[in-house]
């Protein structure tokens, strides 16, 4: 499958690391103190932590208890892994074609990158940059304006409902789902990674192997 395109939007956590054993784990230890029951299901995915902790604690506990979930995830990013074929993928591609949108803060975003051995952006959007995170448009919409690449010109990849919705409301070309949990979302294509993912002169060729939908 080819996807004529002019820049590639790449969510991180799902798309190109793999993190949800330590996310899992951080928020884990911050619900026995702060929600006790609390389990950081799928559909929390691709939001921004401040504001899950801001629908779990009260409004005078909010910052020690959000300051607290970035030092837990942040501790634990080290263990971060790279995503079948990301490190192939944005290591083939030039600096002006690609970033990172993320619902992390840009520590721990970055961090994360770094620990997975994933190529430094030269764009990386992360909570930090936007006043209102996914699936507010907000990011994706920025991502583009930094890359100078309308984002009509652009291509999403997410593997969050929530990012999907964000890609496609800022207007995203094409919104590319990665993984299982996206079928039933609004995304274009659905494929199961990015393994075998080229993109040379403008055009995304995508392995039929890879495609779940």
């Amino acid at each position: 499958m080819q996807l004529a395109v002019k820049g590639l939007l790449f969510d991180n956590d799902g798309v190109l690391v793999s993190s949800l054993n330590t996310v899992e784990e951080a928020w884990g230890k911050w619900s026995e103190k702060y929600a006790p029951g609390f389990a950081i299901g799928y559909s929390f995915h691709g939001r921004p932590a401040r504001e899950i902790v801001a629908e779990l604690v009260s409004q005078e506990l909010f910052e020690v208890a959000n300051a607290e979930i970035n030092d837990l995830e942040v501790q634990l990013a080290h263990r971060t892994k790279p995503t079948p074929g990301a490190i192939q993928l944005v290591s083939s591609l030039d600096e002006n074609t690609w970033a990172v949108v993320t619902g992390a803060h840009h520590e721990l975003g970055y961090a994360r990158l770094m620990a997975a051995g994933i190529p430094e952006p030269k764009v990386l959007v992360t909570v930090d940059d936007v006043q209102r995170g996914k699936p507010d448009p907000e990011s994706y919409a920025l991502a583009s304006q930094r890359l100078g690449i309308d984002i009509s010109e652009c291509l999403v990849f997410e593997d969050a409902p929530s990012g999907v919705k964000a890609g496609r409301a800022a207007g995203a070309k094409y919104v590319v789902g990665v993984g299982s949990e996206v079928l039933e979302s609004e995304a274009d294509v659905v494929i199961s990674s990015l393994m075998g993912i080229t993109f040379i002169d403008g055009e995304l060729s995508i392995p039929e192997q890879n495609r779940l939908r």
